[in-house]
């Protein structure tokens, strides 16, 4: 869990399973339980603000953010979800993809970022993205379509491009040179 920043617990937690999300919290993570009730660890201290929309818990340094109702509508959630995290904490930031998720995963050896993208509309639109870091090739791929480079820019230690149009889902490989394919 070191190298994420948010967990979003769906199903009640088990007794074992809470000392490993207070240790999550404590270490600098959210977590967020939504719609889930306690009694849970971080209940103890009392909550640091308490809203109708949710409970916050400061547990080390980092929250546990408790909703009271389950998820109802999926694009406010997570809008919600991204405003919580921290620009520090966002790998990619996505600006006009509400019904957009996006998944990254780093090779650490070779230095290569696959993003891999789903659009649960289904409507084609393009899409913009920020990912952290500086890459020199930004490739996209779909199941319809071949691989494409895609141009970009750098700005301020990250890398900004736009999607020509996501339908259903595709992938973008980052990376800081040339590729052979």
């Amino acid at each position: 869990l070191d190298s994420l920043a948010m967990l979003v617990i769906l199903d009640q937690p088990a007794g074992d399973q809470l000392p490993v999300l207070e240790r999550f919290a404590g270490s600098g993570g959210t977590v967020v339980l939504p719609g889930l009730k306690g009694p849970f660890p971080w209940h103890a201290n009392g909550p640091t603000v308490q809203t109708d929309e949710q409970v916050t818990y400061r547990v080390g340094k980092g929250l546990v953010l408790e909703q009271p109702e389950r998820i109802s509508d999926p694009n406010v959630f997570a809008l919600d979800m991204r405003q919580a995290l921290t620009r520090e904490q966002r790998v990619v930031e996505i600006w006009n993809g509400t019904t957009v998720i996006a998944s990254p995963f780093e090779d650490s050896e070779s230095g290569t970022l696959l993003i891999t993208l789903v659009n649960y509309a289904h409507e084609p639109t393009p899409i913009q993205l920020r990912v952290r870091g500086t890459y020199s090739v930004v490739q996209y791929e779909t199941p319809d379509a071949p691989a494409v480079l895609i141009p970009y820019r750098h700005s301020y230690g990250q890398t900004e491009f736009v999607l020509p149009e996501l339908r259903v889902g595709g992938r973008v490989f980052l990376s800081s040179h040339e590729r052979n394919n």
